[in-house]
């Protein structure tokens, strides 16, 4: 979140989060085929919803270290 702060240091009023979820990259317990390393998104998507989140069991996605970090940042703020 060292970016934010940047940005608050120069009085800029809003930034987007590029992207929450991103179903074109699941993710996969087998390296080979996970996907999700490299997607931009805040949260891993089990693909199809075959697997549900442990964080949000009713949904098919787990918050990645950058959803916690996001939530943090505007809860301080």
């Amino acid at each position: 979140m060292r970016l934010k702060g940047i940005l608050d240091d120069a009085w800029v009023d809003g930034t987007f989060v590029f992207q929450f979820i991103s179903q074109i990259s699941p993710y996969s317990d087998n390296p080979g085929y996970d996907f999700d390393m490299a997607a931009t998104s805040l949260v891993g998507y089990y693909e199809g919803g075959k697997r549900q989140g442990k964080t949000y069991p009713d949904m098919p996605w787990e918050p990645k270290e950058a959803f916690g970090a996001v939530a943090k940042y505007y809860a301080q703020h």
